[in-house]
């Protein structure tokens, strides 16, 4: 396996045959990539997004697993799948380095991430992605909970020694 390293994903069109062509050609959900839409004005940018979108779910491929597509673009007030930043620098660093040849132990690494990335390719990750949702929410519940009755018995403490005292 290669090191994923962040690609920029180009367009000459919003075109649903373009973009299938580019899905293959920049490997989308084998590295990472993003598309720089700063240009394009909201309505394109939300046709764009739509189209992008739609064809990605019939590629079964997801925008933030098993490598992200990023998007970078000026407008913020969009509800999208896809992970948005402003510029090309606020994109994560962890990607962007010099490729060299891995190690031994790095390229096994590699392996293994390749078999597991193939095995999230394999599931339905906005099925899973929404049962996270479900118990991240539960889980919130729970922390909050814990935090007033913590808070609770901190004052029942207090006012237990005022009492003694």
């Amino acid at each position: 396996m290669k090191t994923p390293i962040l690609e920029e994903f180009k367009l000459k069109s919003i075109d649903k045959v373009e973009i299938k062509a580019n899905l293959k050609h920049y490997r989308v959900g084998h590295q990472p990539v993003y598309l720089d839409a700063s240009r394009l004005k909201r309505d394109r940018l939300i046709k764009l997004l739509g189209l992008l979108s739609n064809v990605m779910e019939e590629e079964n491929l997801s925008p933030k697993f098993p490598y992200p597509f990023y998007i970078i673009s000026d407008i913020e007030d969009i509800w999208t799948k896809f992970p948005i930043f402003k510029s090309i620098e606020e994109l994560p660093s962890y990607y962007q380095f010099e490729a060299t040849r891995p190690t031994t132990k790095e390229q096994k690494i590699l392996d293994f991430i390749d078999i597991s990335a193939s095995n999230i390719r394999n599931e339905d990750v906005q099925l899973c992605l929404d049962e996270f949702s479900r118990t991240i929410s539960s889980q919130r519940i729970i922390k909050s909970l814990a935090k007033e009755g913590s808070k609770l018995e901190k004052i029942l403490k207090i006012l237990e020694e005022e009492a003694k005292g």
